[in-house]
Order: structure tokens, then sequence, then C-alpha cells
């Protein structure tokens, strides 16, 4: 991890010791390194799959951050010992295998601010994050729809309830037919990412085994 800002540290940030100890979370803006380029057909509003935050602010999350940036596995630190209290990361969300599940530090960050932690990103603190020319297909985007629906899934059985659960299965009664269309095809493909996600959701809140390990 490369933590640069050509004016220094800003005053609160884990390279400056003004920061205060007792803020255990960080992360900073992660910045694409392509293999290939970016694909035109690629949905705008899905950059963000790929784990890319290009926003060079600083801000406290929960507080102050725009739409769409927060802190991810690409670019994050901690402090040991409030991680270990809250039982390190879920061994249930994360890549395992061939499943493309996310989500675990946004669980743990979650958790450490529920025991009145706080949890900064740090525009300044910078890395590249490779972006292999395999990601770089429908096919892939699509599948990773769909495992960030059953990551949701798993994320709300915790709490209880339906969760989206009823939202998701009318969406999907009505998106059901983009699911028989090629997986290979960039047309439609906004739409049928919002099918995807709807699928892997509704098969994360029935059953979690029948996520199996297809990609």
């Amino acid at each position: 991890m490369r933590w640069r800002s050509p004016a220094g540290p800003p005053p609160c940030s884990p390279a400056s010791p003004s920061c205060p100890k007792r803020e255990p979370r960080w992360g900073g803006r992660i910045l694409p390194a392509w293999e290939a380029p970016l694909p035109d057909w690629w949905p705008p509003a899905l950059r963000g799959v790929l784990t890319i935050v290009e926003w060079a602010g600083f801000g406290e999350v929960g507080q102050d951050l725009p739409a769409g940036v927060d802190i991810y596995g690409a670019n994050m630190a901690f402090a040991a010992a409030p991680l270990r209290e809250i039982g390190g990361f879920p061994e249930a969300l994360g890549r395992i295998g061939n499943r493309l599940l996310s989500g675990e530090e946004v669980e743990v960050v979650g958790q450490l601010r529920a025991r009145g932690h706080r949890a900064f990103y740090d525009g300044a603190a910078t890395v590249r994050h490779s972006i292999q020319r395999e990601r770089l297909r429908p096919a892939w985007l699509l599948s990773r729809l769909l495992w960030q629906g059953a990551t949701d899934a798993l994320r709300d059985r915790r709490g209880g309830g339906l969760g989206r659960a009823p939202g998701a299965a009318l969406r999907l009664a009505v998106q059901a037919p983009l699911l028989l269309w090629p997986s290979g095809s960039p047309a439609l493909l906004r739409a049928r990412c919002g099918a995807a996600y709807n699928l892997g959701y509704l098969r994360g809140r029935l059953s979690p085994g029948l996520l199996g390990s297809a990609t």
C-alpha cells in the first residue's frame, strides 16, 4: 500500500502523529491500473464494482462522504486490538474460492462504528488497483452483480426479517426474461445486471447453500 500526498499527510491521517490512536479504521482512494481499456459498453454507474474509488477528499464514514465513496479492502488499514474485539472479518463473506462474495470490510466497519469507533476516508492515501482483462467481459459483470446480491442477502439475514426480499421478488418477476439473454452479449446490460442482482439476492435469502460455487 502506498500512502502518498504531494503536500504531506492531512492533519488526521494514519501517517500523522496527531491522529487519535483510538480511530481504528482508515481507507483511501483506489485508482485503476487497467490491463485493457474499459469497454464502451460498461455502464458508468457500475465502475464501482471494479473497486474503483476516485474521490480525492477527506471525510468520516457515515457522516460526510459522498454517495458511492466508502472504504474497501484494496486500500485500508486497521488498529489490531479493536478488530480482534469483534472477532475479525466474517468468514462467510469475502472471496471464497470462485465465489465473488464481498462486503466483509463493510460489515467490520459497521460493527466497529456500533461500538463507538470512527472510520475515516483520506483521498491523499492512494493505491493503484490492477483491473484484470478477464473482468472486462459482460459475463463477469453479470456474475459480479449476482454475487453482490448474494452478499447483501447474507448480510441482511443476520438482521432477521424479510429485508429487501419482497421488492427483489417483484422486480425479478418482471426482469426474468432478461436472464435468458446470452451472457456474453453487452446488449441491455444495465437492465440484465439488475436482474442478476435480484436473482442473487433471492438465492442468498432463501438458502445460502443454493449459491454453490458458480461464477
